[in-house]
């Protein structure tokens, strides 16, 4: 049974009516009560995946605060949606979307997300400074880029600076987000400076940490989910496996990791054996890439991420032309990608054990070359530009 509370946010979401006026009715209370409130300059607010989960590229931010002693001078205040749930170091937590977050968001001089801190309102006032590091390099088509007959729509939101990996996810950003290109700096995201320094004794010491203790190559399984079967109702999904044939297959060399979306993981349940692992819930997905030997996924912006490892990736695509079609992408799959999407399983477990691990490194590596154009001390640079951002509202 879904809270009334969740299914409220689903119509909102999925109801352009709705919305609107729920934006006009809140946006202008929240702007009236905000000038009774003072801003309070060593206020910082924190959310990840609109109060989902406490990681991600704004958990990374807050790590770099704590280990270099700014927290001495700034109070960090995380919004979530369970914070009952969540003990953060030197941090304390707020309820998402209760009145107490907002009168918080009100308060802070400073704002960390990697989607959007107003809820779907607009309510920011000129002197609060707002980081948007967003939650991956796009790959299929989003805010306005997205058909005006989808169901499926963004709002506009509002920062003061925005992260990206390259050149070419600024151009999507300030296109799709009708976001100023002048105050998107291409940084890297924080989220993946541990991945440029992965090593094997760091794999080793999360296989221990996960408790694989088995010497076999890992397959990491990461699929998105579709948008066009979510409904205010939730999405059920599950991708079209048969786990005992890729055991049959690759069990005598691999053991894979599946990690389930986000917005899907409470739906899929299996059991696990000694060749599949459900790893949905497992907080740290750069672990589990750093673990992994080869990444399978399809329509997902984690093949970027991944890319940074330069390790073999393939593209599951068994649904590639009614994605293609209601989804829409922004680079072409059978041209940009290491390897060409497969449509079967059969396809897949073949490539897997019949790659030249090498040469599928290589070909990953081109493909970073070309996506990702920062990487390595994102965290630095973003608390850096955040502090430092009077010039952002020149």
């Amino acid at each position: 049974m879904k809270k009334p509370t969740l299914i409220i946010k689903r119509v909102l979401k999925h109801n352009r009516i709705a919305y609107r006026a729920y934006r006009i009715l809140f946006s202008n209370l929240l702007r009236f009560i905000g000038l009774f409130i003072r801003l309070q300059d060593n206020l910082i607010l924190i959310s990840s995946y609109g109060g989902k989960r406490y990681d991600d590229s704004p958990r990374v931010i807050h790590e770099y605060l704590r280990r270099h002693q700014y927290l001495e001078k700034f109070r960090v205040v995380w919004a979530l949606a369970q914070p009952e749930n969540i003990n953060i170091p030197c941090a304390d937590t707020v309820r998402i979307d209760s009145l107490k977050f907002f009168l918080v968001a009100l308060r802070a001089k400073y704002w960390i997300t990697n989607s959007s801190m107003e809820r779907g309102l607009f309510f920011k006032k000129r002197d609060t400074i707002c980081l948007n590091t967003w939650h991956g390099t796009p790959i299929k088509k989003m805010g306005s880029d997205i058909p005006p007959d989808s169901k499926f729509f963004r709002a506009d939101f509002q920062a003061d600076i925005m992260l990206a990996q390259s050149g070419y996810e600024a151009e999507i950003f300030s296109r799709a987000l009708r976001f100023p290109l002048s105050k998107i700096r291409i940084t890297g995201l924080p989220r993946n400076d541990e991945l440029c320094g992965a090593d094997g004794k760091r794999g080793a010491e999360i296989r221990t940490k996960i408790g694989l203790l088995t010497e076999k190559r890992i397959i990491l399984y990461a699929p998105t989910f579709r948008e066009f079967e979510l409904s205010f109702l939730g999405c059920d999904f599950f991708p079209p496996m048969d786990f005992k044939r890729w055991d049959k297959s690759l069990g005598g060399e691999y053991v894979l990791l599946f990690r389930a979306h986000y917005e899907v993981q409470e739906h899929i349940k299996f059991g696990n054996n000694e060749f599949v692992h459900d790893v949905s819930e497992y907080p740290n997905l750069n672990e589990l890439m750093i673990v992994s030997d080869v990444l399978v996924s399809d329509y997902s912006s984690i093949f970027f991420d991944y890319s940074i490892l330069e390790r073999p990736m393939f593209c599951f695509a068994y649904d590639y032309k009614q994605y293609i079609e209601k989804r829409g992408m922004y680079i072409d799959l059978e041209s940009e990608l290491p390897n060409k999407p497969m449509r079967s399983e059969e396809e897949v477990i073949e490539a897997v054990l019949n790659m030249d691990y090498e040469c599928e490194c290589r070909k990953t590596r081109l493909f970073k070359d070309k996506y990702i154009q920062a990487c390595g001390d994102a965290a630095s640079k973003a608390v850096s530009l955040l502090l430092s951002s009077k010039r952002f509202h020149q």
